[in-house]
């Protein structure tokens, strides 16, 4: 079973990608920031995933996955951005990026696609 740390400051996103995941079988860890993420990385072995938002107040999705590549070199990660497929990430080596609105069944088929069907 892939374990799942998905990081957003919406709660309502949070709620939802939590249900879809962990009714697909992952263990799933919620974050409403990246200093809640990285946290959760530092105490917990194991994450296989990280999906994050790439707004977000204070650090941003782009900064979190920089300090997980340095820190967690193992550890994927998603993008999810309303910017869509132009938004410009440099120093940064993503999995993919999700455009806004999520469509939950496609980011499941990536998730699936990088750590294995639950």
């Amino acid at each position: 079973m892939g374990t799942i740390l998905i990081v957003d400051d919406e709660p309502l996103v949070l709620e939802l990608a939590e249900k879809l995941f962990t009714a697909e079988g992952y263990r799933v860890f919620v974050a409403g920031s990246a200093q809640a993420a990285l946290a959760i990385l530092n105490s917990h072995e194991g994450v296989d995933l990280v999906i994050t938002d790439y707004s977000m107040p204070g650090t941003d999705g782009a900064q979190l996955a920089i300090r997980i590549q340095e820190n967690y070199p193992k550890v994927f990660v998603i993008i999810i951005s309303g910017f869509g497929q132009t938004l410009q990430i440099n120093r940064v080596s993503v999995e993919m990026i999700v455009d806004k609105p999520i469509d939950f069944d496609l980011l499941l088929q990536k998730v699936q696609k990088l750590i294995g069907p639950r």
